[in-house]
């Protein structure tokens, strides 16, 4: 019965250990990722979930800590415009950002928060590969309209190598890619 006891208490459990999310990146400095992003591939947004094509970000730095976020994109019904916060200083790193696009009333609601972990940087901040904890949401975002092979190369790979479901990415058709709000 002892040596039973024994096992049982040294043995490692046979379910997975507690998972801490992807990696991030380390430094992001804000204010060199402000301007304007447009969604080149994604999957699992519940705020964009209505969005067919033109998704399009700007953010703006308020502080070291906070960018505003305005997201324009084309749905069934025409252009939907949505105002959000991103927050940083979440967790341990630089990268662990959080977004709301709920309205402010409700910033004091934990759920109102989501994770907007930052997973990579292209070179010269021409691309960003933005996850979540539980690796349900990817998003490639890009400084062009269109991101050249070998970046969207180097980017899905990051995603793969992080344990994301590259094959869930859905392509975001820029139709109206010459267009500012």
């Amino acid at each position: 019965m002892a040596l039973l006891l024994l096992s049982l208490l040294v043995a490692r459990p046979a379910w997975p250990q507690s998972d801490t999310g992807p990696t991030t990146v380390e430094d992001l400095a804000l204010e060199e990722l402000a301007g304007d992003w447009h969604e080149v591939a994604a999957y699992g947004s519940w705020s964009h979930r209505r969005c067919t094509s033109d998704t399009r970000f700007h953010w703006e730095v308020r502080d070291s800590q906070t960018v505003d976020v305005r997201s324009v994109c084309t749905t069934a019904e025409g252009q939907e415009v949505r105002k959000g916060r991103l927050r940083a200083g979440v967790g341990s790193d630089g990268g662990r950002l959080a977004a709301r696009f709920a309205p402010a009333f409700f910033a004091w609601v934990p759920g109102a928060w989501s994770d907007h972990w930052v997973l990579a940087v292209g070179k010269g901040q021409a691309w960003l590969l933005i996850g979540d904890r539980r690796r349900t949401r990817l998003s490639l975002l890009s400084r062009f309209v269109a991101l050249d092979e070998a970046s969207f190369a180097r980017a899905i790979h990051q995603a793969r190598a992080q344990g994301f479901d590259i094959d869930r990415l859905v392509a975001v058709p820029h139709r109206h890619a010459d267009a500012r709000d």
